[in-house]
């Protein structure tokens, strides 16, 4: 490798740290902004269509703006109404609580402190309210955002393309396309699976009585944009909150049982047969992304942390310099 190529790739890392330092550092403003244009390349193909057809997709997007506005209202007006009390944690809950055994019963109480798990229950539950507020209001954002940029995308990918020359042109309109096709599937498959994940669990919930069930299938299908952990997050919350109100028995064991099959029904099964070969990512390099965006921009890097990875892998394989890099992404 020559000396221009190494300075050529060491100036390109220096620079990718220069940006982390600048996403996390002006997280509050370029997070909410990133995913906006993220977002806005499924809908660019749209607005090259003709006139007739703009009209078209324009009312499909009109249309999917209010539905998503309306369920985000939903939401937010359903853990703000939701009587919750009966969750509130006390001794009482634990004491309740037992396992019987070869006509032995042994109740939680007597077995591990009480007022420890109250103070962990008590701090998750009061960091997931807090997350999903933000999310609540960084969401209203981020629609803001889009309304600014979804207009100007095609004229912002024009300038930037006019003095180009024919080969660098087709080049840059390659790689926003590339950009446009990837997260388009990625959000497509992604969205049917976590509606199938959701549907599913919220029959399943309704046959056993689970209180909130509506809510709980919200939180899945939300929690399960986050790949690998996730669905396991999903689960494990619902299982939290359920094992004081049905105790350690049989219903509540059927219950995590049929939850967790369908969570590896659709995640191990069922998603790979729709994201797999689209993406050409490997499942390592998707778990590392998770922690890595995660740890810059949190709940929300991690629910987006495949769209920015893939937006970055196809960058970089549309330059010489970088292909190499590339490669160990997918």
């Amino acid at each position: 490798m020559d000396t221009r190529k190494l300075s050529e790739i060491a100036l390109i890392l220096v620079g990718f740290a220069l940006i982390l330092f600048l996403l996390e550092k002006f997280q509050s403003f370029l997070r909410p902004l990133t995913i906006a244009v993220l977002l806005s390349l499924l809908f660019t193909p749209t607005l090259r269509r003709s006139k007739k057809d703009k009209v078209k997709a324009g009312l499909k997007f009109a249309g999917t703006a209010l539905l998503l506005l309306a369920v985000v209202i939903g939401l937010g007006a359903s853990f703000t109404n939701a009587d919750l009390s009966g969750l509130a944690l006390n001794e009482d809950f634990f004491s309740g609580i037992s396992i019987s055994f070869a006509g032995k019963t042994v109740y939680l109480s007597n077995v591990v402190d009480t007022n420890r798990i109250m103070n962990v229950v008590g701090t998750a539950v009061g960091a997931f309210a807090t997350g999903i507020t933000a999310f609540v209001s960084e969401f209203f954002l981020i629609i803001l955002f889009i309304a600014f940029v979804l207009p100007a995308m095609n004229i912002w990918i024009r300038n930037m393309t006019r003095k180009m020359k024919e080969k660098e042109k087709r080049e840059f309109r390659k790689v926003i396309h590339d950009m446009e096709d990837g997260i388009q599937e990625y959000i497509k498959a992604k969205t049917i699976i976590s509606l199938g994940t959701a549907f599913t669990s919220l029959v399943v919930m309704m046959l056993f009585g689970v209180e909130y069930f509506l809510i709980f299938s919200v939180v899945i299908f939300i929690l399960n944009y986050i790949p690998s952990i996730g669905s396991i997050i999903a689960v494990i919350s619902v299982l939290l909150l359920q094992v004081f109100a049905m105790g350690l028995g049989v219903k509540f064991i059927l219950l995590a049982v049929l939850l967790t099959s369908i969570q590896m029904l659709f995640g191990n099964y069922i998603e790979p047969k729709f994201t797999g070969k689209k993406l050409n990512i490997s499942p390592l390099i998707v778990l590392i992304s998770l922690f890595f965006w995660g740890a810059i921009w949190g709940v929300a890097g991690m629910l987006f942390s495949v769209p920015l990875t893939l937006a970055i892998k196809i960058i970089l394989e549309h330059n010489e310099t970088t292909k190499g890099l590339a490669r160990y992404i997918s």
